[in-house]
């Protein structure tokens, strides 16, 4: 008779540890899915415009690498991130017509943790989620983010618009 109240008690504790583990795991997205359902979201959770910019607009491959390798750093500040003041999404183009494309890929493998943290973080995140949702952008081909400290934001992706 004990074995079997004991053995009851133990599958209810299972049980409720597992129910709170998944809840736990799943509020981060019922947030983002509350946040979502305003009716202009970028303008609402953003608080400014999301730009998008063209392969032409990049300045220097250099700038790219340099945030490649900032990834870590940027994941941290995506996840505090509550303000923006302005919100660039920089297209770089299809690998095969990216110049300086072997060290972008150099940069991606040598930080391939980080930009996995950073792409994690988007994803946790109302703000990112929201103004790269907006523009049908899939965070899976994010590579890098620039956050400046007056809240400037700058988004880099593998990708043609």
């Amino acid at each position: 008779m004990i074995d079997k109240i004991s053995h009851n008690a133990s599958q209810w504790l299972l049980h409720t540890t597992m129910l709170t583990a998944f809840l736990l795991t799943a509020m981060p997205a019922v947030q983002t899915t509350a946040q979502t359902m305003s009716e202009d979201k970028t303008e609402t959770i953003v608080g400014s415009e999301v730009k998008e910019k063209s392969p032409a607009d990049i300045r220097s491959v250099d700038t790219v690498i340099a945030a490649i390798g900032q990834a870590g750093d940027a994941a941290e500040k995506i996840l505090l991130l509550v303000n923006v003041e302005s919100f660039d999404i920089q297209f770089l183009g299809e690998p095969e017509t990216i110049d300086g494309y072997k060290q972008i890929e150099t940069a991606i493998a040598d930080n391939e943790s980080a930009v996995a943290d950073m792409r994690h973080a988007m994803k946790g995140s109302a703000v990112f989620y929201n103004a790269l949702d907006s523009h049908a952008v899939d965070i899976d081909k994010v590579v890098a983010a620039q956050i400046t400290e007056d809240g400037a934001v700058t988004v880099y992706l593998l990708a043609s618009k």
